[in-house]
């Protein structure tokens, strides 16, 4: 029954409903640029040295055994290990640019007083350092492990061996414990780079901090895996030294300029940046504060999502400039989004993420959004939030739009289908309601989302270049509502490219909704009992027509409006479309909707959940 929607050229559809059976891995949908990276030297290396820091591997090329840790796409990474003893090494590879400073610290649970050593050799072999017990990078207090900042004097690969200490340091000052030459560790590595190349959604789920360091006229700032973006401008650095822990305070004033991968976005103000105390707090260090106040050009803003772009969207409305004024927890500030402030503004935002944000939310919460404005100059990315007022496109009423240059909007499933694996990222999402209430007569709603990827085969091109923009597809996906029926409807609308280039368009975009069915049983009760008759039952002092009556009737009528509804909630689901296998995965329900009130136990509602897939065999008897 599903032929119509796949193609009928040699393929098999089978809808599969039983969450036991399991699929491959499915295409996970993130950008793939080409990078410049460095070639691993093919010198031998030092092979004596080598074979006493990894005796393990004495036998073998130490070129082969070293781990290599790919520091150019994700700057910074915790790689773990165990050491086995004094006689065990790890040995670790990475690639360094001339002048690229790397730190490398070894970190143990606190309960575990492991002793490890440091070696830092070049591409030859040669020792450039030694390192045992070292103070913590951040708190600066001694540990029993090493730590270590260094800049590579020139290209090329470094190796890294991490050994088991082999004479524990209790005379260099540490109180009489029982020191370990073996068990588990952190080898914690920091490149101080921007990442080159595009990171996936799932890599920018991690949850840590953001850094920033002056390199030049441009202050850098990323999050925990290196993804982040500069500044250019009139900076000075400000240096501050408590013992062996450094802060520094980074102030801008004039004219500055977000660097994007779509051009720069000019802005004109002051700003002040601080970072808190620690080791190489010189170099670089975890941000503080942020202060100042900007004017940004909207235009240059938006302009990577506008008619002339790939996306098609008309933003002409958007104020030309838009002035923000920065304070410590206040309404727009620099912020990760694993954030709260950023976490309520309801937009779909990545945890390793650096965001430039503007809100208006009275008390901080998802629920009390009135207006946000989150920006990812990195890729570049744009969320407007409008939680009051929505924009209505057909029967969807829009009140969250966003876009991404490079594809990297998460999608979360309200109810993830068991067989699919994958990390889905969109370049535009929708974020709404669909009025349903002809269909179940009493007002009702469909509240959720739609993510959607239109170059999930990394072409460089939007749909196959076929020529069709990001805003006709959301506009077609808009008009015929949130439900998974979109992809069927879509195909019957006039002028839809998924009609008239079916093959094309369907193999080049995939796309995650999200739903959840509200209902509101009460309205025509509540509708039909004026407080006229309500206040002669109860006896309560308002009179007729007074201002009272007519806020409380106002209510009732705002209940009874399905745009307006606080509605009980009786089933969700989510269906994701995979363009390059062309395959479909769902997942739904029906759900309790006292559920978390004291009225769950005594509701006895029967529940149901369907789960499966719908794939597209392109050969037959074997699955893709």
């Amino acid at each position: 029954m599903f032929s119509f929607i796949f193609g009928k050229n040699n393929s098999r559809n089978h809808l599969r409903r039983n969450a036991a059976v399991k699929s491959r891995r499915a295409v996970r949908p993130t950008l793939e640029c080409l990078e410049d990276r460095l070639l691993m030297n093919s010198s031998l290396l030092n092979s004596s040295l080598l074979q006493a820091a990894a005796p393990a591997a004495a036998t073998k090329n130490p070129i082969v055994s070293a781990l290599a840790v790919d520091l150019v796409t994700t700057p910074r990474q915790v790689v773990p290990g165990m050491l086995l003893g004094p006689t065990d090494a790890h040995l670790y590879s990475v690639q360094l640019q001339n002048g690229d400073f790397l730190e490398a610290d070894v970190q143990t649970s606190s309960s575990l007083h492991l002793a490890s050593q440091m070696s830092v050799l070049d591409s030859h072999g040669t020792v450039l350092a030694s390192v045992g017990a070292s103070a913590d990078p951040a708190t600066g207090m001694m540990s029993t492990n090493p730590s270590y900042g260094f800049r590579a004097p020139a290209a090329g690969t470094y190796f890294l061996s991490i050994a088991g200490e082999k004479t524990p340091p209790i005379a260099q000052g540490f109180k009489p414990l029982q020191i370990l030459t073996s068990g588990p560790y952190s080898l914690e590595l920091h490149r101080l780079a921007l990442a080159q190349g595009q990171q996936d959604v799932s890599t920018l789920s991690q949850i840590g901090s953001a850094y920033a360091w002056l390199n030049g006229n441009m202050l850098n700032i990323s999050g925990p895996t290196g993804y982040g973006f500069g500044i250019r401008g009139n900076w000075t650095e400000a240096i501050t030294r408590n013992g062996n822990l450094v802060s520094a305070i980074y102030t801008s004033t004039g004219t500055s300029y977000f660097e994007t991968s779509k051009g720069e976005v000019q802005m004109t103000g002051a700003f002040s940046l601080s970072t808190k105390p620690q080791v190489r707090g010189d170099t670089f260090g975890v941000i503080d504060t942020l202060t100042g106040s900007a004017t940004l050009s909207a235009s240059q803003l938006t302009a990577a999502f506008g008619k002339a772009s790939a996306f098609g969207f008309d933003l002409s409305t958007i104020p030309q400039q838009v002035t923000i004024s920065i304070q410590p927890g206040k309404w727009a500030g620099l912020k990760l989004g694993s954030d709260a402030v950023i976490q309520a503004t309801g937009a779909p935002v990545n945890n390793a993420v650096p965001y430039v944000y503007f809100t208006v939310n009275p008390l901080g919460s998802s629920a009390t959004n009135l207006l946000s404005l989150v920006y990812d100059p990195a890729d570049p990315a744009l969320y407007v939030e409008a939680g009051v007022q929505g924009l209505a496109l057909g029967p969807l009423v829009v009140n969250g739009i966003g876009f991404s240059a490079h594809g990297l909007i998460p999608y979360t499933p309200v109810d993830a289908p068991s067989q699919y694996n994958g990390h889905l990222g969109g370049n535009v999402v929708l974020q709404g309601s669909f009025d349903t209430t002809a269909i179940t007569v009493i007002p009702s709603k469909i509240v959720g989302d739609i993510t959607l990827n239109f170059d999930p085969n990394h072409t460089g091109t939007f749909l196959g270049g076929n020529g069709v923009t990001g805003a006709l597809m959301a506009g077609i996906f808009a008009a015929t509502g949130g439900a998974g029926v979109s992809l069927i409807a879509a195909l019957d609308m006039p002028g839809s490219p998924l009609k008239s280039s079916f093959d094309q368009v369907f193999r080049n975009f995939s796309v995650g909704v999200n739903g959840t069915l509200k209902i509101n049983p009460m309205a025509s009760f509540q509708q039909d009992i004026s407080w006229e008759i309500g206040n002669k039952i109860l006896g309560l002092p308002i009179g007729l027509h007074s201002f009272v009556e007519d806020a409380l009737n106002s209510a009732n009528d705002t209940a009874g409006n399905p745009a307006h509804l606080e509605l009980l909630s009786v089933a969700h689901g989510s269906l994701i479309y995979d363009g390059p296998t062309m395959s479909a995965y769902f997942r739904g329900g029906t759900t309790n909707p006292f559920a978390g009130t004291p009225l769950a136990k005594f509701a006895s509602l029967n529940q149901f959940t369907e789960d499966g897939r719908i794939v597209r065999y392109l050969d037959p008897g074997k699955e893709p």
